[in-house]
């Protein structure tokens, strides 16, 4: 692998698949780590190879949700092309189930609603991925979950790339209908999710057997064992979405999301995000190297060896386990009431940056998101510019309970700028109704202007919303205070973890006008509100 591929400084080999590779580099334009995809030497000048490379790439760049790695750009080099990826730092969910074991239902809820998300995204967009199983699931010490591995996605009423009756996929995850050589579709992926969650539920799959025949009849032919240490619903909504069938399994992976109530679960990603700090405590061995993609070889793996299972303890190795729990608990305690937690270990040498972890009452590994701060004062009217470095910005008191801002209905999430990249964190500082701080950068909503709306909107819609968004820059301006401060500020179009866009909730609320350059959808938005007198139209009528 060259030492440079265009503005990007190759770092390391993170893995290799059959016929690709995987790097650390950092974007030197940008300072910016990222993962490189390569293909093989041996397929680089293959066409077929090269083809299904370039579907990958397709196919990612249609994706844009927090719960799917994002591609950055597909760049050529001589004779050469290389995925350019977002780098996650993090666990594969087929470690988290090693080291667990097998988790609580809610734990595994916290897990599946994430992944529920994202795949519901990649649906709406017609995309079906044909591979999923832990393997191809991220879990990041934040508590994120991020689905990998698109290489033998397929776009609905696309062309096959595979020989009609090929099977591609994971003989332990795949679908009935999948192993018999047909196409699948959207149930096909719920298919292998259910597998999914029956593992993490579990520790170990469904069907196992010890040779590929076996295990292709098994997953064909036989009912999978009834889990018993699960409640009815959850129960109930896996053994529908394992149905041998697929019109007899959910019609879209948002409903079964619903059936076995992965709406339930508050703060997905803290729930996540506290038992991987259990699952990856610093005593814990070493952890897999860091996941960007995975092999997209479309060639049947090998049947997964069922995990062992444990073993009953003797007596005496019951009371010296019991003995070294009471000792652990009792200084976990003592740690805890140093206020310090134990920082997540990761598979990079420099670590993701999180939020600042605030004190809580129980023990948790999560940050908890930062508070939201209020507008800033003494700005000329139409022109927003966030307080300089010296002036900080004022703490407003947080609402006894923020009501729940309707969510309108709203597009696909938009594309950025070329050259620029989403930015996706969670929002720390709120100075009017389209202007905040989103980690280090400071982000003015595109198509709005706020200078005249009711403060206390995008605050109120945000805390309805987790405080977490994911920005698409349409362009950077430096802004100057009056005294004399720059700053850039990025212009984007920003989705809610739900994928609403803030733009649009702002408008609905009566929180701001729409300008010229705004999509349509804008103006609707902010009619809907002048006719409800909503926000700054309380008192006005058109």
């Amino acid at each position: 692998m060259k030492a440079r591929i265009g503005t990007y400084e190759v770092r390391e080999r993170l893995g290799a698949g059959g016929i690709g590779q995987v790097y650390e580099a950092v974007d030197t334009m940008l300072g910016r780590p990222v993962a490189i995809k390569a293909l093989r030497a041996e397929f680089s000048q293959d066409p077929v190879f090269v083809e299904r490379f370039r579907a990958e790439a397709s196919n990612l760049a249609r994706l844009l949700h927090p719960n799917i790695a994002t591609l950055f750009a597909l760049h050529p080099e001589g004779d050469e092309l290389f995925m350019v990826m977002e780098l996650v730092r993090g666990h594969t969910l087929e470690s988290l189930i090693e080291r667990t074991g097998g988790m609580a239902t809610d734990d595994c809820l916290a897990v599946l609603g994430q992944a529920v998300a994202g795949m519901a995204s990649a649906h709406r967009m017609g995309l079906i991925h044909r591979d999923i199983k832990p393997a191809n699931l991220m879990v990041t010490d934040s508590g994120l979950v991020k689905i990998m591995d698109f290489g033998i996605a397929r776009l609905r009423g696309s062309h096959r790339m595979t020989r009609q009756g090929e099977m591609v996929g994971t003989l332990s995850y795949m679908a009935p209908e999948q192993l018999k050589g047909g196409e699948g579709d959207e149930r096909s992926d719920i298919y292998s999710l259910a597998i999914v969650v029956y593992e993490m539920l579990s520790g170990h799959v469904p069907f196992s057997a010890a040779s590929e025949y076996e295990l292709i009849r098994a997953q064909v032919e036989q009912p999978p064992p009834p889990l018993r240490s699960v409640g009815a619903t959850v129960g109930a909504a896996l053994m529908r979405a394992l149905a041998k069938k697929p019109e007899d399994r959910f019609a879209s992976v948002n409903e079964f999301g619903r059936a076995i109530g992965t709406g339930a679960i508050a703060d997905a990603e803290d729930v996540v995000c506290r038992m991987y700090g259990r699952a990856f405590a610093a005593s814990a061995p070493q952890p897999t190297r860091i996941r960007a993609v995975a092999d997209f070889d479309a060639r049947p793996a090998a049947p997964a060896a069922p995990r062992p299972r444990p073993t009953r303890l003797k007596p005496i190795l019951a009371l010296g386990t019991a003995v070294l729990v009471l000792l652990g608990v009792a200084g976990y305690i003592a740690y805890d009431s140093s206020k310090s937690a134990p920082p997540a270990q990761v598979e990079a040498k420099a670590p993701a940056p999180v939020p600042a972890p605030a004190p809580a009452p129980a023990p948790v590994v999560a940050a908890a998101p930062p508070p939201v701060h209020a507008p800033g004062h003494g700005q000329p009217p139409g022109e927003t510019v966030p307080p300089p470095p010296d002036l900080p910005p004022i703490v407003a008191p947080a609402p006894a309970a923020a009501p729940a801002v309707p969510a309108p209905k709203s597009k696909p999430a938009p594309t950025t700028a070329p050259g620029m990249a989403p930015i996706d964190g969670i929002i720390q500082d709120v100075w009017d109704n389209s202007t905040f701080t989103l980690g280090t950068k400071h982000v003015q909503l595109f198509g709005i202007n706020a200078a005249q709306g009711p403060a206390g909107i995008l605050e109120t819609v945000l805390q309805s919303n987790g405080n977490r968004a994911v920005c698409y820059p349409q362009a950077i301006k430096t802004l100057t205070s009056a005294q004399g401060h720059q700053r850039e500020i990025y212009t984007a179009r920003c989705v809610t973890r739900q994928g609403t866009d803030l733009g649009l909730l702002v408008l609905t609320e009566g929180g701001a006008r729409s300008l010229d350059v705004a999509p349509p959808e804008y103006r609707n938005a902010e009619l809907l509100a002048r006719r409800r007198g909503k926000g700054m139209w309380s008192s006005m009528k058109d």
